[in-house]
């Protein structure tokens, strides 16, 4: 059922013009399938060290998590409004996860946002750290052998790292201008990350890219209105409704 609506999406998708590229790249942030970019594309990411970009994982999650919980902050003054505002949320991350193919990175993903989700409702201490080591504890319970998958390890490996890494070096400094706390909170984290993946990436790809910082300081800013754009572009050409212009406008921006 998923790979059938997906191939719904992909057919209304080619109505409007869009590059093949622009395709390729709007499958893997969307939906979840990367077989269609070309091995150039994903050369210059990976050189970039912006692969992370086009795998659906915990930063697009996150996103996602924070724009719903955003959206969905009104739903709080009603009675038993947070309860209903996590069943929403967990809803929809599974919905996602479910359109995007029910990937391993995708299911883990959800799974530690599913537990974050339902921790940031009744306000308990330190809810990021046990819904990381919840979220990981469940899954290894469920299938084992997830502790020997690479992207298994990477990415617990790189919230570990900003878990415990990047406080301590947020706290070296504290910007008063919002603007710059935020690119600040943006570079700590990015470094807290690498730091995390590091010996890893020089075990199993016998590198380490030094291009990370740039592109996550350019893209992660605007990924969270790219997703929102993106998700709107894929409703609006299924409803037939989408100007071609706001198409080629999104195209230009992927």
């Amino acid at each position: 059922y998923s790979a059938k609506f997906r191939n719904y999406i992909q057919k209304s998708l080619r109505k409007y013009e869009f590059k093949e590229n622009e395709l390729a790249v709007i499958n893997a942030l969307l939906l979840g399938q990367r077989q269609d970019i070309s091995k150039e594309l994903i050369s210059d990411y990976q050189r970039a060290g912006a692969i992370h970009i086009l795998a659906v994982s915990g930063l697009h999650i996150g996103v996602i998590l924070m724009i719903l919980s955003f959206f969905f902050k009104p739903i709080e003054r009603l009675k038993n409004g947070k309860v209903l505002k996590t069943i929403l949320i967990v809803f929809l991350l599974w919905m996602f996860a479910f359109v995007a193919g029910l990937s391993a990175s995708v299911v883990r993903a959800v799974t530690m946002f599913t537990f974050l989700a339902i921790g940031m409702t009744f306000k308990r201490k330190n809810v990021v750290t046990f819904s990381f080591i919840s979220s990981m504890f469940f899954l290894l319970i469920l299938k084992p052998m997830f502790l020997f998958d690479v992207g298994f390890q990477l990415s617990y490996l790189a919230v570990f790292g900003i878990l415990w890494t990047q406080p301590k070096m947020y706290a070296v400094w504290k910007p008063k201008s919002k603007i710059i706390d935020f690119f600040w909170q943006l570079f700590t984290v990015s470094i807290a990350a690498q730091i995390g993946i590091l010996p890893l990436s020089i075990y199993y790809f016998n590198q380490f890219p030094g291009l990370f910082l740039a592109s996550n300081l350019v893209i992660i800013p605007f990924l969270g209105a790219i997703l929102i754009e993106g998700i709107l572009v894929i409703i609006t050409s299924l409803l037939n409704i989408l100007p071609q212009f706001v198409a080629n406008l999104y195209g230009h921006v992927i």
